[in-house]
């Protein structure tokens, strides 16, 4: 049989030579590569990622050969390959594998110093950008601008290789701002000082840690406001300011001093009534960027509270607006903008055919609130969720991603979309349910289950576990009760069930792994029960306990939600 025959039985365009490294092309801007590696989590295991930002190209190399035609055999049978719900192309790369930086700066294993090239500079930047963008990750030694006839770079030394590599991936192909300044990220030697700052006059701008600066963006003060709003990096990545800079810089805060908000307040305290003004506007404008950060306070009214001293208004006044002050006249939009830009949809990706809006909503809830669940109606396995807040959202992502579940390993990640748009006409799952579904968030009829602080007190989310908790039965239950109800819903069965006492509204389910329980959670969770006269409901959750002993019991007891 020819080689080309044998391709087109695997699925691979005759004429290509197949190879472990996937050539991307037609990603869109300010895709990262972290966003990148995790859309191809899906197909198998990554084990090296090169993004061209400039040319919205990337090259994947993937662990084995099969796993590579595998994902082109996928394409070639219609399967659109998604990269953050846009549609990517797909072939082998000529390359076998990817080979290591030539560049004698260039590291070849992670290193603490970041090297950023920019492209498609449109907005002047310098250090304190930089150090806006890089200080959420953690602690800064040093940042150097440079500007040569071919590129503007930015050299960022972290204090540690643990801190640098946890803002490459994440910043590694972002965009700045909307549309232009496209970040490059690659780990470097301590060499690039020596090669890439070789003349001293290619130097723009330089920070060393304890040199206090106050520089100005020069790019971003000339603007018209109606730009500047629309030059906004995603929260999630990078945390720069929506509105027009402060008097002075004074709005420019690390994530130390914006957890106080001390610097700027004496800054603002001390300046003219003007750039006082501008000082309290600015920050106010932030408040979205800042509550993604999730620390106490740091929201609208909590940035309001700290705020009101200055102006010499009540906070409720500001709240409302204030009264004859112009820094306070977009209090109402930035409050609005926090609600919207909170990070709370979903996306998620390599869901079985046998799941629907029920079986999916029966794991989100295990670690947060679910507003509404829809499936894609032209791309199988795929599907968004709605949390009710940007924590229950951080949660699924936290616990669930890359878990296998009903045999297919499950992406979970944020989606660009700000919330999710009423479907009429939705078509139907195959197997009958809607592809589209809300879920109550009060009545009796709600299955949510972190609604208020009582309730987030009894169910502390933990990863998946061998071992399952159940609630909600009744005394005349037993063991066969349950092992025909899990039967019934096409969950797998538990090597053993024990109920906690003699009362046996309550026990635990032991499975093998915690792959077979959270397939049976996904099945069984919110399952009716038949007993007497009516179908009593199950709830189900993740338990630590090993043994159903004592200390499982105060457990389940702190967990159990009353009817």
């Amino acid at each position: 049989m020819s080689t080309d025959v044998k391709r087109i039985k695997r699925g691979v365009s005759p004429g290509a030579d197949p190879s472990r490294v996937i050539f991307v092309r037609e990603i869109q801007s300010n895709t990262s590569e972290y966003e990148l590696q995790r859309s191809f989590e899906n197909y198998g295991r990554v084990t090296q990622l090169f993004l061209m930002p400039q040319r919205r190209q990337a090259l994947v190399e993937f662990a084995t050969l099969l796993e590579a035609e595998d994902l082109i055999r996928r394409q070639n049978e219609g399967e659109t390959i998604i990269v953050r719900e846009m549609p990517v192309g797909i072939s082998f790369s000529k390359q076998s594998q990817i080979t290591e930086p030539k560049k004698e700066y260039l590291a070849h294993e992670p290193s603490k110093i970041l090297l950023f090239t920019i492209f498609n500079v449109r907005v002047d930047v310098d250090c304190e950008t930089f150090r806006k963008i890089c200080s959420s990750f953690g602690q800064l030694e040093r940042v150097t601008l440079t500007k040569n006839v071919m590129d503007s770079q930015a050299i960022v030394e972290f204090s540690s290789v643990e801190e640098a590599a946890k803002a490459k991936p994440q910043l590694n192909g972002a965009d700045i701002y909307a549309n232009c300044n496209t970040l490059r990220c690659e780990y470097v030697t301590p060499d690039v000082f020596r090669v890439v700052v070789r003349d001293p006059r290619c130097v723009v701008d330089e920070w060393l840690s304890g040199r206090q600066t106050t520089p100005m963006i020069p790019g971003l003060n000339s603007m018209q406001p109606q730009q500047q709003q629309q030059m906004s990096m995603d929260p999630r990545r990078v945390a720069l300011f929506d509105g027009p800079p402060p008097v002075g810089g004074a709005g420019l805060v690390n994530r130390r001093d914006a957890a106080s908000m001390q610097p700027a307040a004496s800054a603002g305290a001390a300046a003219a009534p003007g750039a006082t003004a501008a000082v309290v506007s600015g920050l106010l404008g932030l408040a979205s960027q800042l509550t993604a950060l999730n620390v106490p306070g740091l929201d609208a009214q909590g940035i309001i509270e700290r705020l009101a001293p200055l102006t010499g208004l009540l906070p409720d006044q500001l709240q409302q607006g204030g009264v004859g002050t112009g820094a306070t006249a977009n209090v109402a939009a930035a409050a609005a903008a926090t609600n919207q830009r909170s990070n709370n949809i979903l996306f998620l990706s390599g869901l079985s055919e046998r799941m629907n809006c029920d079986r999916l909503f029966n794991v989100l809830c295990l670690y947060g609130n679910v507003r509404r669940i829809k499936f894609f109606a032209s791309t199988r396995g795929q599907a968004m969720a709605e949390m009710l807040d940007s924590r229950s959202a951080d949660a699924c992502v936290h616990y669930l991603h890359n878990c296998q579940l009903l045999g297919k390993r499950l992406i979970v990640d944020y989606s660009r979309q700000r919330l999710l748009k009423d479907v009429r006409d939705a078509m139907p799952l195959p197997d009958g349910t809607p592809s589209v579904k809300e879920f109550d968030i009060s009545g009796r009829n709600c299955r949510n289950r972190f609604l208020t602080p009582e309730m987030v007190k009894k169910n502390k989310p933990i990863d998946p576990s061998s071992v399952v908790y159940f609630w909600g039965s009744q005394p005349e239950a037993t063991e066969q009760d349950i092992a025909r109800m899990l039967e019934t819903a096409e969950a797998p069965q538990p090597e053993r069930i024990q109920f906690l006492n003699s009362e046996n509204k309550s026990g635990f389910l032991f499975f093998t792994n915690p792959r077979d329980a959270l397939d049976a959670i996904c099945m069984a969770n919110h399952s009716e029960l038949p007993l007497g006269d009516r179908n009593w409901l199950i709830r189900m959750s993740f338990s630590l306990s090993k043994d159903g002993g004592a200390s499982a019991q105060r457990g389940a007891k702190r967990m159990h939600i009353d009817e």
